[in-house]
């Protein structure tokens, strides 16, 4: 707004002209930290789900983990109890022909 006023009015008018740039300045860079706030938020919300994605991946390959590791320990137990019955097989080894004969047969023995 022009004035040609130089008096009180036209200092009036002036400051009016100036308080509305101030103020168009300041809405436009409201406008842009918003702006700016929206595109963060995005970006951490984008991170969380990535994050529980992963986690729950890292959940799941841990649980397959828990079941490989107890069939192992199952497999590892079986083959101690079988060592346990072959070690102790050379002690029950024939002492003649007829005996290696009888350990040979297959079951059942008549």
């Amino acid at each position: 707004m022009k004035t040609g006023d130089t008096g009180l009015v036209g200092q009036l008018q002036q400051a009016l002209n100036q308080m509305s740039v101030n103020l168009r300045t300041v809405v436009s860079d409201v406008r842009s930290e918003v702006d700016h706030l929206h595109i963060a938020m995005q970006e951490i919300a984008d991170g969380n789900q990535d994050m529980s994605s992963r986690t729950e991946s890292q959940a799941s390959s841990l649980e397959q983990t828990a079941a490989s590791m107890e069939e192992i320990s199952g497999t590892v137990q079986q083959s101690a109890a079988s060592a346990v019955r072959g070690s102790s097989w050379p002690m029950k080894r024939p002492t003649s022909p007829r005996a290696a004969t009888r350990l040979c047969t297959p079951w059942p023995r008549p």
